[in-house]
């Protein structure tokens, strides 16, 4: 049994999932009979180091990333005792699921996602992150509508599109030292900060013991729901210059979106393969909130957090309260010293992966180090680009046919009612969708404004 399944998923690659399961204490109740019995005789030993691939033999030393992660005590204890809950969080409900429960039923995807960390060991550099359900009708459309009007000739497999407007191009380093100079630093719950970073992991279960910042919890259960709007249906649209009605389409859209919300408990989650040779263009390694992996300025933060839930609640103002000292104190030595970082680019990925991939031990605070990507036009907006992006979900596969079924019936009609249409017809349309789209975001900063203002104490209490 255990050899053929060796085999099924690429030697390397289910022997660090099964080892992974078997070193951090995880048992195998959950499985099949027949595979829990082979997890339950699996020697108690590292995790192998020496990797190969089937087909083409690759040679190496090396670990691939998520393996390496598993190599740190501190993981390993983390995912041994995975929790779905922030420790002192009263806020939320306790979890009812084991460990063990939370792992072992997804042992199948979790070879496929590593599997594919084997194949790209040696060209690219993996970064992870989940998303709710729902947001694969935008993507997914998205990428219907770049086929058709892009001439592209290949269906885009191995891609996913997960911001909608056209991004400037501007390294990762240059980004960092703008917003250092500028706000003192970087934090990403502001929403244009957002709209170009992507909060990822640098290992599948990178962060782990922190639900708040693990890409495995986001992919077990949504945090909440905000469901596509028109305005980022606007967005789809616009970027190929499709006048389809905006309102329409999110109804439309919406019914899809709900098809995939209901049929899985788990969210989606990304595998963001970037070639080595660009990947400190357009990531940098980073803590919470996407400030950048200073040690001295993180232990400002920490200093603030000591004893606290690692929240929002508190995450943010510890973040903002540093980031506001180091805007008046242009002279602080912290400061100076991130300043300093950012120019010589110390937050780049690159030199990080490669010393994890090969002595993992050597690296501190890898659980906690993040990574952030930076959304531009060439590279994570670019299929041509090299970057490989593959999305993991479990979605029952009928329920999946049905959806991509509609999905494909929703863009041949926007497409074909684009074609129909007069230029003079296409032009009130388009104008109609911009006054739509004013309308909205006014109505969407009157609301946040009013949320604002009502959480603000009134004096006096």
């Amino acid at each position: 049994m255990l050899k053929a399944l060796l085999f099924k998923y690429k030697r390397s690659s289910l022997i660090a999932v099964l080892m992974m399961l078997c070193t951090t204490g995880i048992n195998a109740r959950s499985v099949s009979a027949a595979l829990s019995g082979e997890l339950s005789q699996a020697p108690k030993q590292p995790i192998v180091q020496k990797l190969g691939v089937v087909g083409p033999t690759i040679d190496s030393d090396e670990y691939v990333q998520s393996e390496a992660h598993l190599q740190i005590p501190e993981a390993k204890e983390k995912v041994a005792n995975f929790i779905m809950r922030v420790p002192g969080d009263r806020s939320q409900i306790a979890h009812p699921l084991t460990a063990n429960q939370m792992i072992t039923p997804y042992l199948n995807l979790v070879a496929q996602v590593i599997n594919k960390e084997v194949e790209f060991k040696n060209s690219h550099y993996v970064f992870y992150q989940a998303t709710n359900n729902e947001w694969r009708v935008p993507q997914d459309l998205y990428k219907k509508l770049y086929i058709n009007y892009k001439k592209s000739a290949s269906p885009l497999n191995d891609f996913a599109f997960v911001r909608f407007s056209d991004c400037k191009s501007i390294k990762a380093k240059d980004y960092l030292q703008e917003s250092i100079e500028k706000f003192g630093g970087v934090n990403d719950n502001v929403q244009e900060v957002r709209d170009v970073l992507l909060s990822v992991n640098i290992a599948l279960f990178g962060n782990a013991g922190f639900p708040g910042e693990c890409t495995w919890n986001y992919f077990l259960e949504a945090k909440s729901h905000r469901w596509p709007m028109p305005q980022n249906y606007y967005q789809v649209l616009n970027a190929f210059d499709v006048t389809y009605d905006i309102e329409a389409l999110a109804k439309e859209a919406q019914v899809l979106s709900e098809m995939l919300v209901n049929a899985s408990e788990e969210q989606t989650l990304l595998q963001f393969f970037i070639p080595h040779n660009i990947a400190d263009d357009v990531a940098y390694l980073a803590w919470l909130l996407g400030f950048p992996a200073h040690r001295k300025s993180v232990e400002l933060m920490e200093e603030l957090l000591e004893g606290k839930p690692r929240v929002g609640a508190y995450t943010g103002p510890a973040v903002k309260s540093v980031m506001k000292k180091f805007r008046k104190q242009q002279n602080n030595p912290v400061y100076k010293e991130l300043v300093q970082a950012a120019e010589e680019g110390a937050f780049g990925v690159s030199g990080f992966l490669k010393a994890l991939c090969t002595n993992p031990l050597s690296l501190k605070y890898v659980n906690e180090t993040q990574a952030r990507l930076l959304v531009t036009k060439d590279v994570l907006q670019n299929p041509a680009s090299g970057t490989k992006i593959f999305s993991y979900f479990t979605t029952p596969e009928n329920v999946q046919k049905s959806y991509m079924q509609k999905l494909d019936a929703l863009a041949a009609k926007i497409i074909a009612q684009e074609n129909s249409k007069s230029p003079q017809q296409k032009a009130a349309d388009k104008e109609k969708n911009e006054v739509t789209f004013a309308r909205l975001k006014k109505e969407e900063e009157e609301k946040k404004a009013a949320e604002k203002a009502a959480a603000k104490p009134t004096k006096g209490k």
